[in-house]
This record gives structure tokens, C-alpha cells and sequence, in this order.
């Protein structure tokens, strides 16, 4: 039999997107079955498109499909999807208002659950959207048009990514460049072919470059252990040059800020996952220990929303103590709303040789929603 060709790491990056995408769409069927369970207890009337039976099988057919693809060592994360789903659709429940002169006499109410899945993604930010009418009056009620996430804590990477591709989301701006930052970000392999070179004697940069940019062929010619001592020089280029990144991050995104402050802090939204009119649903946490955050319910998130939409919202960043990352600071007026921070580290060397592409510096981007719980 043939062997399989091995996979590139984009095969293997594009897998791990998609696995993850899946991962999020299970939950959303989740909550719509759960939705449907609870509101058929409360004596509710369901639509055709919202009966627990059809949710229920479409929910066992996504789970199925995952069970095939994810690993059996990593399969607590469907059961954490899992449990997402259910605590989010049982705050959602709670959420509707139908009290006031409508009453909540369920057995008059009809309820809808849409799933707006694939076919409105870049048309609808929601996932899911309850609505509930009174059929004898034609009117709706109420209608909850959610958007739907799942974190293992409060404090969210929003961006792991190259200096300038975080500069790049942050300002909307996908032509932005920055020379400087771009050296940063191939510091590591510059600073393993500078070592080579010494170690090496060898003259010609290109040549040194062709050679340690070279793989798995590299670990066969020079050996593990020469690979092992560029990684040391690469990895030690790259955390004497964190203090310099930050500084010029924060210089950058002050320049960007104060020429369209309006625009990136919608952008910041954006990564966050609350930009729109939507309704934002987060389980945070483990499997029978997550809470659910709720723009419905949250004060402060509320507050946090309000301040975007009305350009009150201010976004100040500053070395951390150790200079070696950013401090963002979230700011209304003299009160800090929420906190985040910039730190940055070096991925892509690994065990198995360099290629050109790998080793770039780049930035975890948190974001902490604590406050908003």
C-alpha cells in the first residue's frame, strides 16, 4: 500500500480551524434542542422548524461527525461545548421578557428557534434567534438574536498573531505595514542564521539562510544537537527584543488611535465577538463550573456597549511593569471598564527544522471579562 503523503502544516492549521468551527456550531445545536426541551416543559408551542425531535437528531448528527474527527485525548472539549449549550439555552429562557401586559401564560405563546447557521454568516452576526409571538394577535413578544461562545476562562486570547496582523485588526486597515515590527517578527530565524553563520564560519547569508531554512534536511546535515544551539539564539534574540516590540506597538497604536478612534474601538468589539445589535451569550469555564455572561443581564457589559456606540470609550495602552508586555486599559471617563493585556511570544521552531516562514514573534491578545460577570 501507498503511504500517505504527510500533511504541511497548513493542511493541519486549516484541520484545527475547522474542528474548532464545528466544535462551536455542535454547541449552538445544543442550545437550540435545549431551548426547545425547556420550552416545551413550560406548555410553549413550537414552530415545525423548532420540534425537539428534529433538533435533537441534527444535534446527534453534528456530535457524531466531531466524535470521527477529534482525538479521543481531546474530546472534553465537545463535552464542554456540550455543557455550554446547555446552561447558555436555560439563560436565554430566562432572559425573555413576557411578563407586563402580555403576561407569561406559555400555552399562548409560540416560540421559533432559528438556527441562522452557515447560509447567514456575513449577513446575521447571531447563531440562534428565539422569537415568541402570540399567534391569536400576530404580534411578537419578544425576540432574542444571540451570538454564542464558549471560553475556558474569562480571560479571552482575541488575537494571536503577528505584531503587525494585530495592528492590522485593531486599526481595520489590512494594507498596514510597519518595517520595524516586521524585522521583530523575523528575529528569530534572523538570529539563528547569524548564529549558524558564526558557528559555521560560513560567509554568504544566503547560503546560511537556504541552509537553516532547509526543514528536516537541516536535523540530517548538521545534526540535532547545531539545531538545538541556533534555537537557543533564536528564542534568547527574541526575548531581548520584547521590551523594544512593546514600546513600539504602543507608539504605533497611538498613531492609529488618534486618527480613527471611533473605528478600532468597533474593532476591538469585533474580536471580542459583541459587535452588532445582537444579544451576547458567553459560557465561561469548565464542565460544571461555567457561568454565563449575559448582555441581557450584565450592567457593566451593558455599560461597556453603551460607551462604543456613543464614542465615550477610551483605549489606553503602557508597558507593563517589566516592559516586556503592554497594559490595555479600557476606560470611561476616569473608570476603568475592562482590562487587557498584550503579551508576546515565539512559536513555529519546534523539533523538526526551520523552514523561512517559521519562528515569527507574535502576540497573545487578552482580554479579561471578569468585570462583566
Amino acid at each position: 500500500m501507498k503511504p500517505k503523503k504527510p500533511k504541511d502544516s497548513d493542511q493541519i492549521e486549516n484541520q484545527k480551524i475547522d474542528i474548532k468551527s464545528r466544535l462551536g456550531y455542535f454547541s449552538e445545536f445544543v442550545t437550540a434542542y435545549e431551548l426547545a426541551v425547556i420550552i416545551k416543559k413550560s406548555g410553549g408551542q413550537l414552530t415545525n422548524r423548532s420540534k425537539i425531535n428534529k433538533l435533537k437528531a441534527d444535534m446527534n448528527t453534528r456530535k457524531a461527525e466531531l466524535l470521527k474527527l477529534v482525538p479521543a485525548n481531546k474530546r472534553s472539549e465537545i463535552l464542554r461545548q456540550e455543557s455550554a449549550g446547555k446552561i447558555i439555552a436555560k439563560q436565554m429562557f430566562n432572559d425573555l421578557i413576557l411578563n407586563g401586559s402580555e403576561g407569561n401564560d406559555y400555552h399562548t405563546l409560540e416560540f421559533d428557534i432559528n438556527l441562522t447557521g452557515d447560509s447567514a454568516k456575513g449577513v446575521a452576526k447571531a447563531d440562534i434567534v428565539l422569537t415568541v409571538k402570540r399567534p391569536s394577535k400576530k404580534k411578537i413578544i419578544d425576540q432574542i438574536a444571540a451570538s454564542l461562545k464558549a471560553y475556558k476562562s474569562p480571560n479571552i486570547n482575541l488575537a494571536n498573531s503577528t505584531f503587525t496582523s494585530l495592528l492590522q485588526k485593531l486599526s481595520g486597515d489590512e494594507d498596514y505595514e510597519n518595517k520595524a515590527l516586521s524585522k521583530f517578527e523575523g528575529i528569530i530565524f534572523s538570529a539563528m542564521v547569524d548564529e549558524y553563520m558564526k558557528l559555521k564560519k560560513v560567509k554568504d547569508r544566503k547560503t546560511a539562510e537556504d541552509t537553516v531554512g532547509s526543514g528536516a534536511k537541516f536535523l540530517k546535515t548538521e545534526g540535532v544537537s547545531m539545531f538545538s544551539k541556533l534555537k537557543e539564539s533564536g528564542r534568547r534574540a527574541s526575548k531581548t527584543s520584547h521590551k523594544e516590540v512593546a514600546k513600539l506597538i504602543i507608539k504605533e497604536f497611538e498613531n492609529i488611535y488618534q486618527k480613527n478612534k471611533k473605528q478600532v474601538n468597533k474593532n476591538l468589539l469585533s474580536l471580542i465577538g459583541m459587535d452588532g445589535e445582537d444579544d451576547f451569550y458567553a459560557a465561561i469555564g469548565e464542565p460544571g463550573k461555567q457561568k454565563v455572561l449575559s448582555s441581557r443581564q450584565s450592567n457593566e457589559m451593558k455599560m461597556f456597549l453603551e460607551s462604543v456606540k456613543e464614542n465615550k470609550m477610551n483605549i489606553k495602552m503602557e508597558p507593563s511593569n517589566s516592559g516586556n508586555a503592554v497594559d490595555v486599559s479600557v476606560m470611561l471617563a476616569d473608570k476603568q471598564i475592562a482590562k487587557s493585556s498584550i503579551s508576546f511570544t515565539d512559536t513555529g521552531i519546534g523539533s523538526g527544522g526551520m523552514t523561512k516562514s517559521k519562528g515569527a514573534g507574535k502576540t497573545n491578545f487578552w482580554f479579561n471579562v471578569k468585570a462583566f460577570l
